[in-house]
């Protein structure tokens, strides 16, 4: 079998990302009695071999296509700045940098990578195990498997090095990675998952940034930047499975506000509809959906609905979809008869455009017009098919990895097309490369209720968010088993901490007083910092979405006083929490190990104190009071007063112990229109510039389009001198290592300096 590889890199704004541009100077090379295609675009190349009749399945790998620059090209050699392509008995490519190089070599059934003088490699997409890929030495299957117990598997084959390199092998088909450390360099084998075929291709994208975090944007903005979503989703979303009835679900919400206690939307699991398929309410126990909906709205909560890809063979509109064809077919061109939990039926074909339209007619359109909020898509790996079913685009076995990416399609397509004002919200336990860019967030799977199923969660979430996830939430406190009052507020801790915070559970109950007492007193505090947070958030979602900087990062463990078991725990259980916080995650011990990267004074913000970075720190947590650290330099923002619909002024903390600058973009729209993609929003950039004699903190409003939801600022600014205010209109509040002061009136550039006593 024959190997093909396609390589690219793309360095574009979000505006650009939305273009569709010309390829030009893509050259075709003979090899043997193949043909390669080879292009590049600056320090971006690309080389691609495939069939052109499996095309269909290629078209949504990327999100755009690329402007090829002319590079010069003499028989068997290809060269530009950046690249140098030789064709011999394989084909060999040296990536040349300043300090590094990347080698890709083509070879039967095999595509090898070789990145020099790496010491890390991440990636691979949402999954278990460790961090850094060099710390295992397993093969990586690029398949899309069921998420139960302590399994996340949401394979995506792109990875990326710690000299700011990455390669994403842009192919739909099931295939293996393996990686092993050679040396001081990374061997990466690419190898094609489905043997017995002939080799129906590959594209194989590659970049060469500054950064880790330059190479995961380029990488989003390539597959897709993912919309900004409606700012209720980064709030408190309640969720179990499941709720009966109307009556149920209205005394949850209510109970909310009883104990004051914030939240923005609850989730529907299994039981508001019949039969697996039906798309419709069960009437019997949700008599009037609009008029229920509309309460949820009225008490503050927004409404998701679960569906599945399975049609029960009694659900309402099972018989019309079998005599149409619609569903999963056999060899036989019958329908594939499917038994599981859920019941007996048939798996619907979302590769089938006509399918698609009928579907959404009859059951998804009415359903939003009733007024729900979101949509979530259960099981669409999907979930116990037969490998040889046949749809539309292909057997099952080809398009398995694709198949929840048309599901999520269909359901954002349509939603753009017949309520363009609104933002799609698809809640999704599968997906693949580009499915952030159709509004899909994902959780990790049915977790575990213990701590083994809780451990691994912070890592798998950071993975995600390298992969292009960034907008990601697990089942707090565990969907299999009952847990610990303990476990439960530890695992709310990090849904404090995680991009969306939502719990869930099966036969138990996970609303925040589910464990009274000092459980129930120490969530109640979280869901209030949960609020308080919410512009921090929303301005990191801003990132995300507008320039594809992952929501979580990683933190930088590159000291070689470290030992390796200590750099491991570290880099798996610490990240950064957007971009000014780290927070390192507790479990079952009071006491803990913190390491702090990079040199200069961090502040944990749970009491003020400083801590030298470049070193490790035992520190003691409280339950329900986690510890968060704001890094040198660095900028944090919350509403003071735990409130999801108004903000009326921001606390503003900021770290200015130590020389040198930071900014941090305040950001700010309607929260749930698509008026921002019209310039309606408000960015605020707020500047911490700092040098031995003073601190000057800088505000430029770079776009004010919604003055009307402008807060005054309060900023508490931590400082190691004594310090005095000029240039600005405060009250001076001197309190040992810090400085307050209030600014109102941002519609101008405000410019504040703190000078030496």
């Amino acid at each position: 079998m024959k190997r093909l590889i396609l390589l690219v890199v793309i360095a574009a704004t979000l505006l650009s990302c939305k273009e569709s541009k010309e390829v030009k100077n893509f050259y075709k090379i003979p090899f043997g009695d193949k043909t390669f295609g080879i292009g590049v675009e600056k320090n971006l190349l690309k080389l691609s071999y495939r069939n052109e009749d499996n095309e269909a399945l290629f078209t949504d790998l990327v999100d755009k296509n690329i402007t090829f620059d002319a590079a010069s090209i003499s028989d068997k050699l290809f060269q530009s700045d950046y690249y140098e392509v030789s064709l011999n008995d394989g084909i060999t490519l040296n990536m040349v940098k300043s300090s590094d190089k990347i080698e890709i070599k083509y070879e039967t059934d095999m595509t090898q990578i070789t990145f020099k003088d790496s010491a890390y490699l991440y990636g691979l997409g949402e999954r278990y195990g460790k961090l850094n890929l060099l710390d295992e030495n397993i093969k990586y299957k690029i398949v899309n498997e069921h998420k139960y117990s302590d399994r996340a598997i949401l394979p995506i084959p792109v990875v990326y090095d710690d000299n700011g390199n990455f390669v994403y092998f842009a192919s739909p088909y099931k295939a293996t990675i393996t990686v092993e450390k050679s040396g001081n360099d990374v061997v990466l084998l690419y190898i094609n998952g489905n043997k017995e075929k002939s080799f129906r291709g590959v594209d194989i994208y590659v970049s060469d940034s500054q950064t880790l975090i330059d190479s995961v944007s380029e990488y989003q903005k390539l597959v897709g930047l993912p919309p900004l979503p409606p700012k209720w989703l980064f709030g408190y979303i309640q969720s179990k499975y499941g709720y009966f009835s109307i009556k149920q679900t209205l005394d949850i919400a209510k109970k909310f506000n009883e104990l004051g206690l914030p939240a923005t939307g609850i989730v529907l699991d299994l039981y508001w509809f019949k039969y697996m398929g039906d798309i419709d309410w069960n009437y019997d126990n949700f008599e009037d959906p609009v008029a229920f909906i509309k309460e949820l709205d009225t008490l503050g909560f927004k409404l998701i609905n679960i569906s599945e890809p399975f049609f029960d063979k009694n659900s309402k509109n099972f018989n019309y979809f079998k005599s149409m064809g619609y569903f999963g077919k056999n060899k036989d061109g019958k329908i594939m008869n499917l038994k599981n939990w859920w019941g007996e039926g048939a798996v619907f074909d979302y590769t089938n455009p006509a399918a698609n339209s009928s579907l959404w007619n009859k059951s998804y359109k009415p359903l939003m017009n009733q007024g729900i909020s979101g949509l979530w898509t259960d099981l669409g790996e999907p979930e116990g098919v037969y490998h040889t079913t046949r749809f539309k685009m292909g057997i099952e076995d080809d398009i398995h990895n694709q198949y929840n990416y048309y599901w999520s399609k269909m359901l954002y397509e349509n939603i753009k097309r017949e309520y363009p004002d609104r933002r799609p919200v698809i809640l999704s336990r599968s997906g693949w490369a580009s499915s952030p860019k159709l509004g899909v967030s994902i959780w990790s799977g049915d977790a575990e209720a213990s701590w083994k199923g809780f451990k691994i969660q912070p890592f798998i979430m950071t993975s995600a968010s390298l992969s292009g996830f960034s907008y990601w939430a697990s089942d707090v406190g565990g969907f299999v088993g009952e847990g610990t009052p303990h476990l439960f507020t530890k695992w709310n801790e990090f849904g404090l901490f995680s991009p969306i915070y939502r719990p869930h559970g099966s036969g138990v109950d996970r609303e925040p007083w589910s464990y009274e007492g000092a459980a129930l007193e120490d969530v109640a505090g979280l869901l209030k910092l949960r609020a308080q947070f919410l512009p921090y958030i929303y301005s990191t979602a801003y990132s995300a979405s507008f320039l594809g900087i992952p929501f979580i990062r990683p933190i930088d463990v590159a000291n070689p006083a470290l030992s390796n078991e200590e750099r491991i725990e570290f880099e798996n259980q610490e990240y950064f929490f957007g971009e000014s916080i780290l927070y390192r995650q507790t479990y079952e011990n009071d006491q803990y190990n913190v390491y702090l990267p990079n040199k200069g004074e961090w502040i944990d913000l749970k009491d003020n104190k400083t801590y030298r970075g470049g070193e490790i720190h035992s520190i003691t947590y409280k339950r329900g009071e986690p510890s968060y650290f704001l890094k040198p330099n660095g900028i944090f923002i919350m509403n003071s007063k735990p409130d999801y619909q108004k903000i009326e002024t921001l606390d503003v903390y900021i770290n200015s112990i130590n020389n040198g600058s930071e900014y941090f973009y305040y950001y700010d729209d309607d929260g749930i229109t698509t008026e921002y993609l019209k310039d309606k929003y408000n960015l605020i950039k707020i500047e911490n510039i700092v040098s031995e004699d003073k601190i000057i903190i800088k505000l430029t409003p770079e776009k004010l389009n919604l003055k009307e939801n402008l807060p005054s600022m309060n900023f508490k600014v931590y400082s190691s001198i004594k310090l005095k205010g000029d240039s600005f209109e405060a009250v001076e509040n001197q309190n040992e290592n810090s400085y307050s002061f209030s600014v109102g009136n941002l519609e101008e550039t405000k410019i504040m300096i703190l000078k030496k006593l």
